[in-house]
């Protein structure tokens, strides 16, 4: 949470310059006022409770889109069907992936999203190796099973990442 008057005013600096560029993204892809302030407000909720990783970033600015992104998606997440899905992969070999970038369309609003530089972590549950990404101090993983590409992210901590990856496959032991 914001502690000092300095983090309050850069936050407060980066509202007003960044603003109307965050909602006219939104707008783009919400095609809806409401839900667009809605999708823009949760963002700088999250740049309230992370202070430091906004202010401290090379690009704050670029921080303030990245988070906007996850929001939206969430939201979308939330209320939308799913029309298409699609994943871009620089190596899927023995059910191991390295993901470049994923994307999903749902009711015409498509959005891409990109892991930070470096290779994936990798971690084994369940006999599944899942790759861990990371990108704006939120980590997300990757995983293909059976034909199937499964992905989470939003995680606040790698921990909170892997007790849920885990719990995947305690469910499945349990039954």
């Amino acid at each position: 949470m914001i502690e000092t008057e300095a983090q309050r005013h850069g936050i407060h600096a980066l509202y007003l310059q960044e603003y109307p560029k965050l909602l006219a993204y939104a707008r783009s892809l919400l095609h809806d006022e409401s839900l667009a302030k809605e999708a823009v407000q949760d963002t700088f909720l999250i740049a309230c409770k992370k202070p430091e990783a906004l202010l401290d970033h090379p690009n704050p600015p670029g921080w303030l889109m990245q988070a906007l992104k996850y929001t939206i998606h969430n939201m979308i997440r939330g209320r939308a069907i799913l029309t298409s899905f699609s994943t871009t992969f620089s190596n899927v070999k023995n059910n191991e992936i390295t993901l470049i970038n994923s994307s999903y369309t749902t009711n015409d609003t498509s959005i891409t999203y990109s892991k930070d530089a470096g290779s994936p972590e990798t971690y084994t549950a369940g006999g599944v190796k899942h790759s861990i990404l990371t990108n704006i101090d939120s980590y997300g993983a990757v995983w293909y099973r059976e034909n199937c590409e499964c992905f989470i992210y939003g995680y606040e901590s790698k921990d909170d990442l892997i007790k849920t990856i885990d719990s995947l496959y305690m469910e499945v032991q349990n039954e």
